[in-house]
């Protein structure tokens, strides 16, 4: 009986410091949790430019979903992973990361991207045209708004697939085109999305929130109705010449965006 009952208290007495091992293991994880929200990107350089408002510095943390501005003559270069993006002056974009995926949203001016290959999954949403970069190996190019109903896509290196509305187009490496989109769009800037609001793209995913849609003239038509003469392909794309699109104006930067795997 002795015996029995020392065994007792030996089993009550594991059972209860189990017990305060796992209690204290789960309070220092949301402690954790609390103090250390997961890094999306990090801030390489920066000019003139805000996060969420407030003024960016190189080696600031840029978490998901918030939200980058660059002034005039501004710019930033982040790194995400193995992705590198470069954000020109009079431009603002939110990037989501959850592990090698990484999705930009660009909601007004330019961006430059560059991967490494073999490692990044890339897509970039403008006024509700989806692009991604092929991947597969290094990738660089730019994408650019100019206005609410129009973005234009330059693939520099490797290939990008380009969806807007029900129509999509692989565009080649070293072609620009301009992409018209299905309706044009007014941001929120208040609005704050999570990677889950990007699916695969269906007309209502939840990241169509983030702005108010509006109508727009029918893709390249001009006051005949009709496609110019000159327009390449048909529907929202359209090829145009590779200077109408702008380059990049700060040598660093386009050093950087040409070797992402540099310090």
């Amino acid at each position: 009986m002795l015996e029995s009952a020392t065994q007792t208290r030996l089993t009550m007495n594991l059972h209860r410091a189990l017990v305060a091992l796992n209690l204290a293991s789960l309070l220092g994880a949301v402690a954790v949790s609390a103090q250390e929200a997961p890094r999306a990107c990090t801030v390489i350089a920066a000019q003139n430019a805000t996060i969420e408002g407030s003024r960016l510095s190189e080696g600031s943390a840029v978490f998901t979903g918030e939200r980058l501005a660059a002034g005039d003559g501004g710019e930033v270069l982040v790194q995400c992973g193995g992705i590198r993006l470069a954000l020109k002056e009079n431009s603002a974009m939110r990037t989501f990361q959850a592990g090698t995926k990484t999705i930009v949203e660009l909601e007004h001016g330019t961006i430059l991207y560059a991967t490494l290959g073999n490692s990044e999954d890339l897509s970039i949403y403008s006024l509700d045209i989806r692009i991604v970069p092929v991947t597969s190996r290094p990738a660089a190019g730019q994408v650019s708004s100019p206005s609410r109903c129009q973005i234009s896509v330059y693939p520099t290196k490797s290939s990008a697939t380009v969806t807007s509305g029900k129509e999509t187009k692989v565009i080649e490496e070293s072609k620009s085109y301009a992409v018209t989109a299905l309706e044009g769009i007014d941001y929120r800037d208040d609005w704050k999305p999570v990677l889950s609001d990007y699916p695969e793209f269906p007309r209502d995913a939840a990241y169509h929130r983030s702005h108010g849609h509006a109508a727009c003239a029918p893709a390249f038509a001009n006051n005949t109705g009709r496609p110019p003469v000159q327009a390449v392909g048909q529907g929202h794309f359209r090829e145009i010449a590779i200077g109408i699109i702008g380059g990049v104006s700060i040598i660093p930067i386009k050093k950087a965006l040409e070797s992402p795997d540099r310090p």
